[in-house]
């Protein structure tokens, strides 16, 4: 077999095709993902340690830090007086921990079962009579401690119940209003002064970037 002719085809040049190139970048972007993932980390560090390091910082760091320097600079700052400096001697916080530390009272009150506000009154003048402030202070707080609990539906509900001492002695529950309510009632059967402070707190969900709140939220 044989042909009577042939003939040779003519030489093309290869043409980049435009297709396959964005195809190879995209594989090559794929290898290096892949090949960054694979990097060796050191015990101190993990992989999110890495990948936080290349966020830019974010405006609220960035005010943060600039709020920091300014008080570290030394011209913005707020002096506080110390109104009594004794109010915290060695013999005041020795006389307290006595007080904590008094098993007999924490026996007693926890023995209490008043079935009225006047029964728990009668029974803390009962227990504070001849005694100390401290001790009166610490026989109130002990009682509501033990028998009182945060009314935490009614926080987040924002529905609160009447928070009177009555009502709280009651229901058992109450929020910072009530548990203020019931302590300076107790105080004032003893005679003893009490004010009850109303202001702002960063509780829970508190966001410093809504500003200043317009109601005060905590006593």
């Amino acid at each position: 077999m044989g042909c009577n002719w042939s003939r040779v085809a003519s030489v093309i040049d290869p043409v980049p095709d435009p297709i396959l190139k964005p195809i190879n970048q995209n594989n090559s972007a794929e290898k290096e993902e892949k090949q960054r993932h694979k990097r060796p980390l050191s015990n101190d560090h993990t992989q999110d340690d890495y990948d936080n390091k290349r966020l830019v910082i974010s405006p609220i760091n960035a005010r943060e830090t600039s709020i920091i320097d300014r008080l570290q600079s030394g011209h913005e700052y707020i002096e506080i007086e110390v109104a009594d400096p004794q109010a915290f001697n060695n013999a005041f916080i020795q006389q307290r921990q006595k007080v904590i530390n008094n098993q007999s009272y924490r026996l007693t009150i926890q023995s209490w079962r008043p079935n009225s506000l006047a029964q728990l009154v009668s029974a803390v003048k009962s227990l504070s009579e001849n005694r100390s402030l401290i001790d009166c202070h610490w026989i109130i707080f002990y009682w509501i401690a033990c028998n009182i609990e945060y009314d935490v539906v009614s926080y987040f509900s924002k529905n609160y119940a009447d928070q009177s001492a009555e009502a709280v002695f009651r229901t058992k529950k109450g929020v910072c209003a009530g548990y203020a309510n019931i302590y300076k009632y107790l105080c004032d059967q003893l005679n003893i002064s009490c004010e009850i402070v109303s202001g702002y707190s960063k509780g829970y969900g508190f966001d410093e970037r809504e500003g200043a709140p317009s109601e005060k939220d905590h006593a």
